[in-house]
């Protein structure tokens, strides 16, 4: 979730590497760079006076530039609309029952004002790393969908902001603000256990992901089409996956272990679950699938910070 006042450094951040490459996306199914501002100018268009779903954005944008916009406008991928979002002309609106809806920024965040590119990338970078460091830079262009040359003159941006630390002998960044807070060992008795959703953004923080799951279980987690599995998180690390069924006033959990999960985890998973049935007003049925055994359980619950300063 993000606040609507940081809408400027998403679009001031990103838009000098996204933009261009949505174009050249456009390009290799035969969409000029003209067809493409037409689009973009007649969605604005549309939307001006009025909160619009899809198909009724597309009947509007097809009849004022052809019936090519038609499957731009309604494709699954989010096409021209997406790429008017990236240009920070139209946001999302209110829902319309199962339908979303789209409205233009001026008219639906009339306070929110443009920032200049450079500011808004090392704004977003040091939002980076306070959410994900220490981090290597090519961490950080995978999650912002640039590449590692784009993302280096981001990295001069930050100045002294940002400090290098090694973890495990790989070279990575930190704040150096977050540098006291990184250093310290947190040892939490038992542990940490978390049932976390389908594409949790801690999952997608980082673009080697071995600290995360192991190898062995990676497409468990991160599987075909870019779906991401629900995890039991243990100690910060995917232990297993999970799946939810609800049925009249009951839900189902059910806990698909990669090894054997620690006592103390199983509890606090319950937990999850308990909390998670709350949440539905239902009744909790909980159960644990055997072991697939496809990592090397670390019996170790005490928190080490894996990073080190010279």
């Amino acid at each position: 979730m993000l606040l609507s006042t940081d809408l400027p450094i998403y679009i001031g951040g990103l838009m000098r590497s996204r933009v261009p490459k949505d174009r050249e996306w456009f390009k290799r199914y035969g969409v000029s760079d003209a067809e493409m501002d037409d689009m973009v100018q007649a969605v604005v268009e549309a939307l001006d006076a009025e909160i619009l779903t899809r198909k009724e954005l597309s009947e509007l944008v097809v009849d004022r530039v052809g019936a090519k916009a038609k499957r731009w406008v309604e494709h699954s991928w989010g096409g021209i609309v997406k790429h008017a979002c990236l240009q920070g002309l139209v946001v999302f609106g209110p829902n319309r029952g199962r339908e979303i809806t789209f409205v233009t920024r001026k008219k639906w965040l009339p306070r929110t004002k443009d920032l200049p590119a450079e500011k808004a990338e090392a704004i977003l970078l040091r939002r980076y790393l306070h959410g994900y460091g220490p981090a290597s830079l090519a961490d950080f262009a995978v999650w912002a969908g640039m590449t590692l040359g784009e993302a280096k003159p981001i990295r001069e941006l930050v100045g002294d902001d940002a400090v290098e630390v090694k973890v495990e002998d790989k070279a990575c960044l930190a704040l150096r603000e977050d540098l006291k807070v990184l250093q310290n060992e947190v040892d939490v008795e038992g542990g940490s256990a978390r049932l976390l959703p389908s594409f949790d953004c801690y999952m997608l923080g980082h673009k080697e992901k071995s600290h995360i799951v192991d190898q062995n279980c990676y497409k468990l987690v991160y599987c075909k089409a870019g779906w991401l599995s629900p995890v039991v998180l243990v100690n910060g690390r995917a232990e297993g996956t999970w799946s939810c069924k609800k049925k009249g006033n009951r839900i189902h959990i059910a806990i698909q272990p990669f090894d054997r999960i620690p006592q103390s985890a199983i509890k606090q998973v319950e937990e999850e679950a308990a909390d998670m049935a709350r949440f539905s007003e239902a009744t909790c049925e909980l159960s644990f699938s055997k072991a697939r055994r496809c990592v090397q359980q670390n019996a170790d619950n005490k928190f080490q910070s894996r990073a080190s300063w010279s």
